[in-house]
Parts: C-alpha cells; sequence; structure tokens
C-alpha cells in the first residue's frame, strides 16, 4: 500500500511517515520546503521519497496525486480542525465529529483533535473485519499523538433475534473488552421510517427503544467528559 503524506517536516508527519515504515508500507513524503527539512534524526522519513508541494496550489496537488498515484492520502499539514476548535472551545462544551472511517485528512484532523473516539460497529461479521481494520488505523497514528487514542466501541443494530447478532456481539466484547460500551443500540425500524420521513428519530418516535439507547449512549458520554445534561 502506497501512502502519501503531507507536512512530513513537521512533528506530526515526521512520526507518521517513521510508523508507516515500521509497518511495511510505502510512504511518500511533502511539504512545502525544496527537500525533507525537518529532523535529521536518520530515520526512515529522512530517507524516504518526498516531494515539494504547496498544498494550497490545487492544480499542483491534483498533478502530484495523478503521478503517485497513492491508496491513501495523509494530511499532517497543519492541523486545522484540533486549532479551529481550540478557538471556539468556550462556545461549546462538546463538539461530535462525523467522519468516514478512511484513513485520510477527515479522520488524522478528527483524532489529532478529539478526547474520545466513538467506534459504531454493527453485530454482524463483516463489520467486524471493518473494526479491526480501524484499531490498525489506531495503531499507526497512536505514536503521532501526545497522548494514547481513547476510543469507545459501541454495537449497532443488534437483532436480540438472530444467533449471528449474539455471536458478534460476544466477539465484540471478548477482544475490546473495557473499550466496548455497556449497552447495545437494537434494531430499531423506526429509524428507517424517520428517515424516510426526514425528520429527526426522537422527534417521530421519542419512545422508540433505538431513541431510548442513543439517549443513554448521549449521557453516558457526557458523563465521561465530565457534562451535565
Amino acid at each position: 500500500m502506497k501512502v502519501f503524506v503531507t507536512g512530513v517536516c513537521g512533528q506530526l508527519g515526521h512520526d507518521v511517515m517513521n510508523e508507516l515504515a515500521k509497518r511495511g508500507y510505502e510512504g511518500v513524503g511533502s511539504d512545502i520546503q525544496e527537500a525533507y527539512a525537518g529532523v535529521a534524526d536518520g530515520t526512515a522519513v529522512t530517507t524516504a521519497p518526498y516531494v515539494s508541494l504547496d498544498i494550497t496550489d490545487q492544480a499542483a496537488v491534483e498533478k502530484v496525486i495523478t503521478e503517485i498515484h497513492p491508496d491513501v492520502i495523509v494530511h499532517c499539514a497543519g492541523l486545522i480542525l484540533n486549532e479551529s476548535l481550540r478557538l471556539l472551545a468556550e462556545d461549546f462544551d462538546a463538539v461530535l465529529i462525523d467522519c468516514p472511517p478512511v484513513l485520510g485528512v477527515m479522520m488524522v484532523n478528527a483524532l489529532a483533535a478529539s478526547s474520545l473516539v466513538i467506534v459504531p460497529t454493527q453485530t454482524e461479521f463483516l463489520a467486524l473485519k471493518g473494526l479491526e481494520r480501524m484499531m490498525k488505523t489506531f495503531e499507526i497514528l497512536k505514536d503521532t499523538k501526545s497522548k494514547p487514542i481513547k476510543y469507545l466501541v459501541v454495537p449497532t443494530m443488534f437483532d436480540r433475534r438472530t444467533r449471528a447478532s449474539h455471536q458478534s456481539l460476544e466477539t465484540i466484547v471478548g477482544v475490546y473488552q473495557d473499550a466496548v460500551w455497556h449497552n447495545v443500540i437494537p434494531v430499531d425500524t423506526h429509524f428507517r421510517d424517520a428517515s424516510q420521513q426526514h425528520v429527526p428519530a426522537s422527534d417521530l418516535y421519542p419512545n422508540s427503544k433505538g431513541v431510548k439507547a442513543y439517549g443513554e449512549l448521549l449521557k453516558d458520554l457526557l458523563a465521561q467528559e465530565g457534562i451535565e445534561l
């Protein structure tokens, strides 16, 4: 797998490149300087392929991406989200960042800015494979943060009627133990009905089992962060 990493002259990009090298991935670094100008510590990043790139130049970015054709892009050049949230810290008690489970610009910025990562996981076999890949992403990035990545696995779409759901839940709890939420989000057709009507399920079906489960999750998450409703 080829990974294109921006901002490698900074500490985060430097560490990401070295972690990729440790895990056997091909890393291509970039920054605005003509040549690598980060810490000259003799680690993998100092000798890895490097491309000078101004990420504000759209044409240059498109050209480089086309030429390198990476499988994954990790944007470490300026943690914009972290800085933006820091400036707004006095205006909000909590911020929920929703991003796709893909190691890319949004994921890296979100992880850098987050105090807790919520990992919703369907209680089915294929979802468990996706959860494994997400944990590998955390492993790649854990050494790039000043503190460990704290996460909570939330089992979702749990169907008490099926053996597959029970087996998947047992596997999740057995592997991730204390990092798994103590409850589950059940299968609830009210979510689908509310979506079709373009109305939040909590407004349309406030007493449904799924809405109540999410309400409990919200209370638990806020309590972990020391926030009272």
